[in-house]
């Protein structure tokens, strides 16, 4: 898409052309794919102070208008990576799309832009609901766990929800023997649907991953064996037996073994 024609008479007066390059392959590549997009590219020698300085481009698609341009998890990124830019710009265009440019100096190394580079990738996918993912996104941020564990996280916390195994032994005892009295089985269903509801929540699963997320990211390792091939599915029996051990509390390490 044309910058010209999404940007503001004001933008294109005070941005030089190779600054408005820098914006238009940006805004291009986040009209093609519609998702957020992160790059680190060397910046022009004459657009900074010092050689051997970067432009951080981060852009997303604010489809709805909403405003939503993530800045304080942004920001967050760049304190948790100790990243502190010369200079940083946000801007937004007709079309949607609203783009962050940093310029940071030559102190930074490849390795710790590559790593800021790589969280940044997942920020627009989490919505950093307090007590939910928001637990989850403390731990990148003091990179305790990676990104990509972070999504397994938030993955294995709806499936846990949906697949936990609510009928106990003990409820199933006593659901023969009530079966024969109407009355009795509407009772222990309704007190048995109303215990669990309590008991499994989305925050209690949230609060167990993360206070257990060593654990968790060892199920990350068994599930990113299987999803690239290298091994059948299987049930970790080694993990369940360390769970047992280590996890005190019998929902916490139920909810665990669920996953």
């Amino acid at each position: 898409e044309d910058l010209q024609l999404v940007a503001s008479p004001l933008f294109l007066q005070r941005k030089s052309l190779d600054s408005q390059k820098l914006y238009q392959n940006l805004v291009h590549e986040i009209m093609k794919t519609r998702n957020a997009v992160v790059k680190l590219v060397k910046a022009p020698e004459h657009m900074v102070r010092q050689k051997g300085s970067h432009v951080l481009q981060f852009a997303l698609y604010d489809v709805e208008r909403k405003g939503r341009v993530f800045f304080s998890e942004f920001s967050e990124c760049l304190r948790a990576h100790g990243v502190v830019p010369k200079r940083m710009y946000i801007e937004s265009f007709a079309n949607g799309v609203v783009a962050y440019h940093c310029y940071l100096g030559p102190e930074y190394g490849p390795e710790q832009l590559q790593d800021l580079v790589k969280t940044l990738r997942y920020v627009s996918h989490f919505k950093h609901s307090p007590k939910r993912s928001a637990l989850v996104w403390e731990l990148v941020l003091k990179k305790q766990i990676t990104p990509a564990q972070a999504v397994f996280f938030i993955t294995a916390v709806k499936f846990i929800f949906t697949f936990f195994p609510k009928e106990t032994a003990e409820y199933l005892t006593l659901a023969d023997f009530t079966k024969a009295n109407a009355e009795m089985k509407r009772k222990l269903d309704d007190l048995f649907l109303q215990t669990m509801s309590n008991a499994i929540t989305f925050e209690r699963i949230y609060d167990t991953l993360v206070s257990h997320y060593e654990l968790a990211c060892q199920m990350y390792d068994d599930f990113k064996k299987v999803a690239k091939g290298e091994c059948e599915p299987f049930y970790n029996t080694a993990l369940a037996e360390k769970i047992d051990d280590e996890v005190a509390h019998r929902l916490e390490a139920k909810i665990l073994k669920t996953a």
